[in-house]
């Protein structure tokens, strides 16, 4: 009886240490290094042929046209022409901009407790969590200012037709641009495309009667109501085109090398993007941006580095400074 004892006791006593030494909670996971590969991706779409002589530009939504407008005369593709707040959304702007410094604030205190050990890595994780959250609604916020903005197609002569601080409805004409004629291409990209295509690039174009070179005038600031951009290319002078004719357009974007990741490693979680990264059992959350996906690979941008490991199976269950055991 009494060895039966000692042996419960032992057992007892290897468990405690066992789940003192935090083991027995560390979260089970994959990973896969990090990789510096090059990447490269044609984008195909169609356009449409348009014709710079006369465009009336209307109002996004209803709200106040804000100002400053522009001086009436030239003006240069790409310029906001004016921008209309719908009601409130200026206190929504202020109110969220508040957040933001309380928020990074309750961060930094928070940080400080830490490293005195009066608040937990819990604690920690959560004023990450809410600075993360109220960047990503201000940010958001501001993405829908662009949506609100009316900006310059192509170059020309500028018209207002409606005072500033007007209010409007959705649809209102609030200004002519007058242009030259010229016969230029509408056509419209994703927002990834968007953010790594650049004014200048070459654009490979096919009609029914004509193909050549064409390059990107303007890329739009925000994506309209289906998700997509706006991509507007310049073409040459004196083509046998008709404006309405549909082409085929290829630009084939810059190859270059980028952080490689599996996309199991990519966690999405509100309005950003990251994966975790081991180091001596504990993850840490590092921001992403996706420069483009392939099958089952994902170039990105972040704070990474060459043969790092990331985690890829049970990524959507951790938090920054969860610890892990790694598993084949």
């Amino acid at each position: 009886m009494k060895n039966k004892f000692n042996i419960i006791y032992l057992v007892f006593i290897i468990l405690f240490f066992y789940i003192l030494s935090g083991k027995s909670f560390a979260f089970k996971v994959k990973v896969s290094p990090v990789g510096i590969t090059a990447w490269t991706k044609t984008v195909e779409i169609f356009g449409i042929t348009k014709t710079i002589e006369k465009a009336v530009l209307e109002a996004p939504t209803g709200g106040r046209a804000m100002g400053p407008f522009l001086p009436l005369g030239n003006v240069k593709a790409g310029k906001v022409i004016a921008k209309i707040l719908p009601a409130g959304f200026r206190q929504k702007l202020y109110y969220a901009s508040r957040e933001v410094k309380y928020s990074l604030q309750n961060l930094l205190n928070t940080k400080k407790l830490y490293n005195q050990r009066i608040d937990t890595i819990q604690d920690l994780n959560k004023a990450e969590l809410l600075f993360d959250k109220a960047k990503s609604y201000l940010k958001s916020l501001k993405s829908v200012l662009n949506e609100y903005s009316i900006f310059a197609p192509f170059s020309g002569t500028l018209d207002y037709l409606v005072p500033e601080n007007t209010y409007v409805a959705a649809g209102t004409p609030v200004a002519h641009l007058n242009g030259n004629g010229q016969l230029w291409v509408r056509g419209y990209i994703t927002p990834s495309y968007a953010n790594i295509l650049h004014t200048g690039d070459e654009a490979m174009i096919k009609g029914e009667t004509w193909r050549g070179i064409g390059r990107i005038a303007s890329i739009g600031k925000s994506a309209n109501y289906s998700g997509l951009v706006p991509l507007y290319i310049s073409l040459p002078k004196g083509l046998n085109l008709i404006p309405g004719e549909w082409l085929k357009i290829k630009i084939r974007l810059k190859s270059r090398e980028s952080f490689c990741v599996p996309t199991a490693a990519l966690v999405g979680r509100g309005f950003s993007t990251f994966v975790f990264a081991v180091n001596s059992g504990v993850v840490k959350k590092i921001p992403v941006n996706i420069i483009t996906i392939d099958k089952d690979k994902a170039w990105v941008n972040g704070k990474l580095y060459k043969n790092e490991l990331v985690v890829i199976s049970g990524a959507d269950r951790l938090i920054n400074g969860t610890k892990v055991e790694i598993i084949k």
